[in-house]
This record gives structure tokens, C-alpha cells and sequence, in this order.
């Protein structure tokens, strides 16, 4: 959670996009693995909303609930085709190690129409 805060205040300092992130319920403790995964695709969603998206906002969301974490980054920009979405192979390795922690990935996006992308991952 405090590395993601850094790296969420930093995009918001140099990236000319406001950047929020909210974060509810992560009193659980995770695994090391699972604490990376989450972090790192994180990182990598942001990184591509700064390449591609052309966004001046985004929300990171962390909730926690009883059985697992859900994760929501969502954006105001460019938003991308159906083609697009399973094109990438940023967005698709993030689905393939999020399937391996038994997780769910969910895009909704279309041109014009800004971002968002939902990853749900039961507690290990």
C-alpha cells in the first residue's frame, strides 16, 4: 500500500495526470507473492494508462473484503478497441498471472470512452 501511494503521488507530480487512490478493508495480511503481484500490475496498468490513454484523471481503488481483494484503475482518456484489449501483451500477461492466482480480469473500455479495468483476487 505505501509503495503504491508513492508511486501514484510521483505520476500525479511529473505525469499531468491526477491520479487518486483510494484504499478500504487491506487490514488483511498477504502473502509476499501475492503483495508483489498486486503492486507490479498496478504499476504496469499506470504505465500504459501514461503511454497510450492521453487521461487528466484516474482512480486506483484497493478494497478489501472478506474473501478477496479487488482492484479498479480507471481512466478519462482515449479508451481502446475490443481488438485492442486482447491485443496487448501488457494487459495480457497481467490476466494470464492473475488467472494464476485464481483471479479475475475485466476491461471495459471503448474509443472515446476512457478505461477501466477490474481484477479480482481471493486472499492466498
Amino acid at each position: 500500500i505505501e509503495a503504491t501511494q508513492k508511486l501514484v503521488a510521483r505520476i500525479s507530480e511529473v505525469g499531468n495526470v491526477d491520479v487518486e487512490f483510494v484504499c478500504h478493508n487491506m487490514d488483511k495480511s498477504l502473502g509476499n507473492s501475492l503483495e508483489i503481484h498486486l503492486f507490479r500490475t498496478i504499476q504496469e496498468l499506470l504505465s500504459n494508462m501514461l503511454k497510450h490513454a492521453n487521461a487528466t484523471e484516474a482512480t486506483v481503488s484497493l478494497t478489501g473484503y472478506e474473501d478477496y481483494i479487488d482492484i479498479t484503475v480507471e481512466d478519462n482518456g482515449n479508451g481502446f478497441s475490443r481488438d485492442m484489449q486482447t491485443s496487448g501483451l501488457g494487459l495480457s500477461a497481467i490476466a494470464s498471472k492473475t488467472e494464476a492466482f485464481s483471479g479475475t480480469f475485466a476491461v471495459d473500455s471503448s474509443p472515446g470512452n476512457g478505461t477501466t479495468i477490474n481484477i479480482e483476487i481471493p486472499y492466498t
